[in-house]
């Protein structure tokens, strides 16, 4: 694994307005193109996982941040949020804790682990996708910042 920041996609450095053209990666992947509508969700989805796709991809087109392979990564996520809402209610209906019969000790229900595990989860391929309140802050403030007008040089003037 390599050492340091990911590199970020220059289209995000664009909309960011970080991009810089004299350190543009001429080898870096173009995207496959912007999604205009998803219909139907993959089918190893639950129904309720389903609808939650859709709200999400349907948020992620007019956003205009929603490619092709983010269709799996969306997919994911909905996955790992139904997995943190499941083992939570599980959690909230036997208890936080756990006692060991033979020790008497309590311990932290494996439920926890799994929620804990799941919502890292969530969060990570939420900002993958733009869904957080600091990366929306990142595309936002980037599409915001534009270069300011060079002031034109007195040769430039007698140019035109």
């Amino acid at each position: 694994m390599a050492k340091g920041r990911k590199k970020l996609p220059p289209e995000i450095k664009e909309l960011q307005g970080t991009l810089r053209k004299g350190r543009d990666n001429p080898e870096h992947v173009v995207s496959s193109g912007k999604i205009e509508s998803v219909t139907t969700a993959p089918k190893y989805l639950t129904a309720s996982e389903k609808g939650m796709f859709l709200d999400i991809c349907r948020d992620l087109i007019n956003s205009g941040v929603l490619e092709n392979p983010d269709i799996e990564i969306v997919a994911k996520l909905v996955m790992e949020n139904t997995r943190y809402y499941e083992s939570m209610k599980v959690m909230r209906k036997s208890g936080y804790t756990k006692i060991d019969p033979r020790s008497g000790r309590s311990y932290p229900a494996p439920e926890n682990a799994i929620a804990s595990n799941a919502l890292r989860a969530v969060m990570s391929l939420s900002a993958e996708l733009g869904l957080t309140p600091a990366a929306r802050a990142r595309l936002k403030l980037g599409a915001a910042i534009k270069e300011p007008e060079k002031p034109k040089s007195p040769m430039q003037n007698l140019l035109e």
